[in-house]
């Protein structure tokens, strides 16, 4: 009896039977953490090219029928798993390899290995590119495939490196904060403002945090993120919009976390909810956003600018412990770490990008930032210092538009506003004080602009409608 074909009729079946599916990248890639010769690579491997916007629609809970305990149950229809459910992406294992090389044709092509992903971060990967040129622009390729070697998705981007302590050129940055799936006004394309940020041809991104909002639930769309695999769902939801897609593509950034981010609104350690604990919000923060380990940093970026991204999260002290010397959002830690790093820098412009408000000034029944009567002593620390080395200060969180100047220490503070018009709100004109230079209950974004000529360096930052028309600018200069 020849047994070759019937050998050969069982591998059939066994190698269809465990065949990996074509990998995707259907949440594009992030490029962040600029430096003068390295940046992050974030990347997750997908089994759509895009969510699946046609799924099974959410159903609408109030919040009187939830209790803390609840998973979220109550927003699937019955018997519906995550995965059948509208805006949802699953990750699937594969391998990616990264190509890069600068444009015009100033460099040879550098290549990684065959790197794993796999689900341990959510089918997530970051890659660190290192040993680039400053101020050099990069042509990117990403390829995938399968676990049995079956060719996946491959995606194009492009980046550029940030100018060195002694280079001086014109540059762009753009900031936003409180982007809710809710209010999102381009459909699945993402939110208007990226466009529009891209227009500006910035050389970097600044996300101020509540970047998806675990604790945001509505009737055919939102979902309350009780379960790790909640909060995972609302990242790879809004990263699969193609407008954000493509902003991310092309522009590399820097992320910070608030505490829509974490757990929550108003989050502090020890916070829980259902299975989502404080310290599961964190990891996954750090999956699914292009940094290293450390969420406060600093960068140089040309002759003209260094700026710091803190952390307010990680150390912080519950908002109702009384004020003092002990009570602090930063940390002592970190604290240290950013004054020494300020009197450290040369730079004649300084900017603190801060997830929640400094200066303000900010509603009387808001607790947990720094321009809050409960964080009075640690403020004061911080205004102080700011004022004595010349820093600007500009801040997340707040859905409206202003630049105040402090009346105390004469510090300038920004912020950028919610980043659709539907999510403008929680303040009136009518609470304008002295302190406001600019104040409107509008979303939109920030942008900043450095140009420096043989008179004098100038940094303007503008504050733009969603359509990206400016509403105000403010210029600030230094003399050379």
């Amino acid at each position: 009896m020849n047994i070759r074909p019937v050998i050969s009729l069982f591998a059939l079946i066994a190698s269809c039977l465990f065949t990996s599916a074509q990998p995707y990248f259907g949440n594009g890639i992030k490029i962040g953490e600029t430096t003068t010769d390295s940046i992050i690579v974030w990347l997750r491997l997908t089994d759509l090219a895009e969510p699946k916007w046609d799924g099974l629609p959410w159903l609408g809970v109030e919040d009187r029928d939830f209790e803390v305990g609840e998973l979220g149950e109550k927003q699937f229809p019955a018997g519906a798993i995550l995965s059948e459910m509208a805006g949802s992406l699953s990750g699937i294992a594969g391998e990616v390899r990264l190509s890069w090389s600068p444009e015009g044709g100033a460099g040879a092509l550098r290549q990684t290995g065959w790197l794993s992903v796999d689900s341990r971060r959510d089918f997530t990967r970051q890659v660190t590119l290192e040993g680039l040129a400053s101020n050099q622009s990069y042509a990117l390729k990403i390829e995938s495939r399968s676990l049995d070697g079956k060719k996946g998705q491959s995606i194009l981007g492009s980046f550029k490196t940030s100018l060195g302590p002694t280079q001086s050129d014109p540059f762009r940055f753009v900031i936003s904060t409180c982007q809710s799936w809710k209010t999102r006004d381009k459909g699945t394309a993402g939110l208007q403002i990226y466009d529009e940020m891209l227009a500006l041809d910035p050389s970097f991104f600044v996300h101020l945090g509540d970047i998806v909002y675990y604790d945001k639930r509505s009737a055919g769309g939102d979902v309350d993120a009780r379960t790790p695999e909640l909060a995972r769902f609302h990242w790879n939801r809004w990263y699969g919009t193609t407008d954000v897609v493509k902003f991310h593509q092309q522009v590399p950034s820097f992320f910070i976390k608030d505490d829509h981010d974490t757990v929550t609104n108003d989050a502090s350690p020890g916070r829980r909810e259902g299975d989502l604990t404080w310290e599961r919000g964190l990891s996954i923060f750090r999956e699914q956003a292009p940094m290293s380990e450390l969420t406060y940093r600093t960068r140089r970026w040309s002759k003209d600018l260094q700026f710091w991204v803190v952390e307010g999260r990680d150390f912080r002290s519950p908002n109702n412990m009384p004020d003092g010397p002990e009570k602090s959002i930063w940390g002592a830690e970190q604290k240290a770490w950013f004054k020494r790093e300020v009197l450290a820098s040369d730079a004649p412009f300084k900017i603190l990008f801060s997830p929640t408000p400094v200066v303000g000034p900010d509603r009387n029944n808001k607790k947990d930032n720094h321009s809050n009567k409960n964080w009075t002593h640690e403020g004061d620390e911080i205004r102080k210092f700011c004022a004595e080395n010349n820093i600007i200060v500009i801040s997340g969180d707040r859905h409206w538009q202003y630049h105040s100047i402090d009346d105390g220490t004469g510090v300038h503070e920004f912020s950028s506003g919610a980043t659709s018009a539907a999510h403008a709100g929680g303040f009136s004109l009518d609470l304008r004080t002295d302190e406001h230079q600019y104040l409107a209950v509008v979303g939109g974004f920030l942008s900043g602009e450095i140009i420096s000529d043989s008179d004098a360096r100038r940094l303007t930052l503008r504050h733009h409608a969603v359509d990206g028309s400016v509403n105000y600018e403010y210029t600030f200069a230094d003399s050379n």
